[in-house]
């Protein structure tokens, strides 16, 4: 568990995306600090990865999977 879970107040912003795969190339070539590789909730439909900005800051990116998810 990451250790900010366990203190009070703002833990990080969700943004959704069309491809967590693709956002995530793009933040890498960016020098952008990633958290964790993609990883899949199927209780939620959902694919997440995890990245900081600079000031350490956490984001979420999330993808809606599953049969439903319209392309």
């Amino acid at each position: 568990m990451d250790a900010s879970l366990s203190v009070n107040g703002y833990n990080h912003v969700c943004l959704s995306v069309d491809s967590v795969d693709d956002t995530l190339a793009e933040l890498r070539r960016r020098g952008v600090d990633v958290v964790n590789a993609p990883f899949e909730i199927d209780d939620i439909s959902a694919r997440l990865a995890f990245f900081r900005d600079p000031w350490g800051n956490m984001f979420e990116i999330s993808e809606r999977i599953g049969a439903d998810h319209a392309h």
